[in-house]
């Protein structure tokens, strides 16, 4: 009787220790990286390219709402936990529409209403994957202008950042967290110009190229993410 005592409390010990000794790289590495997020996972945001407000529903019922003023154009990020099917969302603002999204794992997801027609609201995708040099600042590139291959550098020099970057489409790079002025050619428009801040390493912002009446200007936002358990 002792025996199968002593065995069953040593058979608990080891369990517990098993588990403990698990745990611990998972701990170690969520103070190393920040939390992590599930695997198959990904994180969602809309920007509005829309003259009002707009709303998107996410299938848990979130809400992700975006002004039609610069400041709230961009959601934050949103941890969508099964990124393996499509993503139903359902859009409103002057109509409500069902959409199905592809997603893609292990991703930052940026869903960019770039117009509303007779067929319901017109959106790009683009995905970023979730790692990058952390010693930098992920910077990453949209065009909202129609009908402009548009090219982001620096405002003394010339030198290209990111080269024709078509309506609706975006692209990323890591760069030293360095302050400098960028401009945005597009077409026989002058260029959108605006200073880059010092850019925290391990940090990701976000330029966006919109209309401005006859012109185009940038935008410059801080990518968030909305915290999930």
């Amino acid at each position: 009787m002792f025996l199968s005592v002593r065995a069953a409390a040593l058979g608990a010990v080891a369990a517990l220790a098993l588990v403990l000794g698990l745990s611990r790289p998972v701990a170690a590495q969520d103070s190393l990286y920040g939390k992590q997020p599930p695997p198959g996972s990904a994180f969602v945001r809309v920007i509005n390219g829309l003259n009002r407000p707009l709303q998107a529903r996410l299938p848990d019922g979130t809400q992700l709402r975006a002004t039609a003023e610069d400041a709230g154009r961009v959601t934050p990020f949103q941890l969508v936990r099964d990124a393996s099917r499509p993503l139903r969302l359902v859009l409103s603002g002057g109509r409500e529409q069902t959409l199905d999204i592809p997603l893609k794992p292990e991703a930052y997801i940026t869903l960019v209403v770039t117009g509303e027609g007779a067929q319901g609201y017109q959106i790009a995708s683009a995905a970023d994957g979730v790692m990058f040099n952390k010693a930098r600042a992920r910077l990453s590139f949209h065009n909202l202008m129609p009908n402009c291959a548009a090219t982001l550098q620096l405002a003394e020099g010339n030198a290209a950042v990111f080269r024709d970057i078509g309506f609706g489409a975006a692209a990323w790079r890591d760069l030293n967290p360095v302050s400098t002025g960028l401009a945005a050619p597009c077409g026989n428009l002058a260029p959108a110009q605006i200073t880059l801040p010092r850019l925290e390493p391990g940090t990701r912002t976000s330029l966006w190229l919109l209309p401005a009446g006859n012109a185009s200007r940038l935008i410059l936002t801080t990518d968030a993410i909305a915290g999930w358990n």
